[in-house]
């Protein structure tokens, strides 16, 4: 079964918890215009990881084997607020305190994962705009996040004496 990405779970916590419609969130590069209207726009993407756990373990009995596999990782999470208006300046408060929200708790428990309390940075990444002034104030922060699978697989605990023959 596929993973659900963390960008697609932040996503829906930030969407909740502002009140967002479906065309004022996206994830990243996945070819948005953004509308000529005032109001708040976020865009989420993710920037990379550090893996710093990746194992195996073996469960179960003789009957019954199961190898449990995981990964843990620290991903990089990047969320931009746009506006045309001063809602970007406004609301990236409201972002961060989303990720802190009883609903990004309870998604982090579902999903083996940690969003960290501080961001890695937040910058304002308006002046590259021009004269178009396009407010956009850029959030980076870390999500702890472990994937994992478990797997039955065949014991062997007799073998026999056959030869093969060529």
């Amino acid at each position: 079964m596929p993973v659900r990405p963390t960008v697609s779970i932040v996503r829906d916590i930030i969407k909740d918890q502002l009140s967002l419609t479906e065309d004022q969130i996206w994830i990243y590069n996945q070819r948005i215009k953004i509308p000529d209207t005032k109001g708040l726009f976020v865009a989420i993407s993710r920037l990379g990881s550090k893996i710093y756990a990746n194992n195996s373990s073996y469960t179960g009995s003789t009957e019954e084997l199961v190898e449990d596999q995981f990964v843990s990782n620290l991903e990089t999470i990047s969320i931009d607020a746009i506006s045309q208006d001063t809602s970007a300046l406004e609301y990236y408060p409201d972002i961060l305190m989303s990720l802190r929200s009883t609903k990004a708790q309870r998604e982090a428990e579902k999903y083996g994962m940690r969003f960290d309390s501080i961001p890695f940075s937040t910058a304002d990444l308006s002046i590259p705009e021009g004269t178009s002034m396009i407010y956009r104030i850029n959030i980076r922060f870390p999500v702890y996040r472990t994937y994992n699978k478990s797997t039955a697989i065949d014991y062997f605990d007799s073998f026999s004496n056959n030869i093969i023959n060529d």
